[in-house]
């Protein structure tokens, strides 16, 4: 996934319709290859974060994710949530002061959404009305701190991130975070496009709904898709594709692993004297 996620060509084609049907317990939706991708990677990504050992594994799924999120022309409203709860969960202050590398995962997060703003914002209204929406979510995490008396879960004027904080591992044995610990990634986020967009387009929304009395999601939308981004937001930042990097380590894994399929589905076969492989440590 991660090789061809960097491939723009496959990248582009993500956009065809998906119109198949797979028994995978993810939401009912209608759109895109790119949509259906989303879920079942939100699926993997939730059901994997809680367990010790799995942050690798959950940094590069969200990097699959955000190297192609420059490229979805849209999202459905069911992806728009699932991004959302990504960001709800990744940005929670619980959780990014839990651990020294937890700020990771919400960078790959922000990716996404500075992606789908900066480059499909025509077609990703559902998706720019999320993030208006979640403009607490980003406040608290650009006033997070470390406060004196050391709670995780709160910020400095006492207030919290909506929703209940997630599960996840416990951070390493006595580490404590710093405020030069923070401001050393939290400067390097993505918050500002972010902002100005939330900046620019929640007071307009916020007035048609009073004036016109908009009650209904597809009039908010329809209402943002007459509006223009030219001079509200930066210049669109460079595409940023991270690749995989081989290495020794996973050269090694490929092949254990390879060679244990191998062995574990030919044992009615005889194309070995099985007595003599050490690959794997068999207990008996």
């Amino acid at each position: 996934l991660l090789v061809m996620s960097s491939d723009r060509e496959i990248a582009v084609r993500l956009n065809e319709p998906y119109k198949e049907h797979v028994s995978i317990q993810i939401p009912t939706f209608t759109g895109n290859h790119g949509d259906f991708m989303l879920l079942v990677l939100h699926k993997t990504i939730t059901e994997s974060v809680h367990l010790p050992g799995n942050e690798s594994l959950v940094d590069m799924l969200l990097t699959v994710l955000s190297n192609t999120s420059a490229y979805i022309k849209s999202y459905c409203l069911e992806s728009c949530l699932k991004i959302m709860n990504l960001l709800q969960r990744f940005g929670h202050p619980r959780r990014l002061l839990k651990g020294p590398n937890n700020h990771t995962s919400l960078g790959f997060v922000l990716d996404i959404l500075n992606n789908a703003v900066q480059y499909q914002y025509e077609g990703n209204h559902a998706l720019v009305y999320s993030i208006l929406r979640a403009k607490d979510n980003l406040v608290a995490i650009q006033n997070l701190t470390v406060s004196n008396d050391d709670d995780p879960g709160e910020e400095e004027d006492g207030t919290q991130l909506n929703g209940d904080p997630p599960e996840d591992p416990p951070g390493p044995e006595h580490w404590k975070p710093t405020m030069d610990w923070l401001q050393s990634w939290k400067s390097e986020l993505q918050l500002g496009t972010l902002v100005r967009l939330i900046d620019g387009l929640l007071p307009k929304v916020e007035q048609e709904c009073v004036e016109h009395e908009l009650t209904d999601m597809d009039e908010i939308l329809r209402f943002l898709s007459q509006q223009t981004m030219v001079g509200l937001l930066p210049v669109p930042h460079p595409i940023i594709v991270r690749t995989y990097q081989s290495n020794k380590f996973t050269s090694v894994w490929f092949t254990s692993y390879l060679w244990g399929v191998i062995f574990t589905r030919s044992q009615r076969l005889p194309l070995y004297d099985w007595h003599k492989i050490k690959l794997i440590m068999i207990n008996r």
